[in-house]
């Protein structure tokens, strides 16, 4: 008030770096339920972890690595050595709904060299992919509905696998074939040997079926190798 002054002692301050809350994501924020997302921090001695899904505590989780199963928002606070507290960015993660793909439709019971059709019920978005174990799929593959032509085997097994971009499921069938002397044998013809290496014979009983025999010859891929 009259005009006196005098200059203070200095005082210096020091503004210390904030902990580092980079969240590095491994993996994908959307996937199907039963799956997870691993979130990871840089790990320095010292540091205090703590995380948080929609701004909750998650009990126990004070580690620089949380395994993300559940949907929602995620955030990781980090306290340092020096006393300095920081919040990291958000990251969000969403779960979708498991994907359960339905039985294979089609006959068990087959017999070489004939074609059969199997399908799944059909789902928006999926994408199917078929194996088939000693058969071959003639057509529809991607699709939920296919042509398989089964070889001479005793057995085989046919699977699908579903994708919808987010989840993947499977379904598989066990095939049998009933390919045997019993089913190439009956009132009008016979085969023999069963089964054939070089040759078979074929023996047409003409006085139970006199008319004219046409005879097709297919491999197992179903292409025509011989008509008669």
């Amino acid at each position: 008030a009259t005009n006196c002054f005098k200059i203070s002692d200095t005082t210096t301050i020091a503004i210390l770096p904030p902990p580092n809350t980079q969240i590095y994501v491994l993996g994908s924020t959307v996937f199907c339920q039963g799956d997870s997302v691993v979130f990871s921090v840089n790990a320095t001695s010292g540091n205090l972890y703590q995380w948080f899904l929609n701004g909750n505590v998650i009990a126990g989780a004070n580690q620089p690595d949380l395994v993300a199963k559940v949907a929602g928002t995620y955030t990781v606070q980090v306290s340092n050595t020096q006393g300095c507290v920081a919040m990291s960015l958000a990251t969000t993660i969403s779960v979708n709904p498991p994907l359960v793909t339905s039985l294979i439709t089609g006959p068990a019971l087959v017999n070489p060299a004939i074609q059969y059709n199997y399908s799944v019920t059909n789902a928006v978005g999926s994408t199917y992919n078929w194996a088939a174990t000693n058969g071959f799929v003639i057509s529809g593959q991607g699709t939920n509905s296919i042509d398989v032509i089964w070889a001479a085997a005793a057995s085989g097994i046919l699977t699908v696998f579903e994708n919808n971009a987010t989840c993947t499921d499977s379904s598989s069938l066990a095939i049998q074939t009933t390919f045997g002397v019993d089913e190439v044998e009956n009132r009008y013809f016979s085969i023999f040997p069963n089964p054939a290496n070089e040759s078979i014979n074929l023996s047409f009983k003409q006085q139970t079926h006199p008319q004219l025999i046409t005879l097709n010859l297919v491999d197992a891929h179903g292409k025509l190798v011989l008509s008669r």
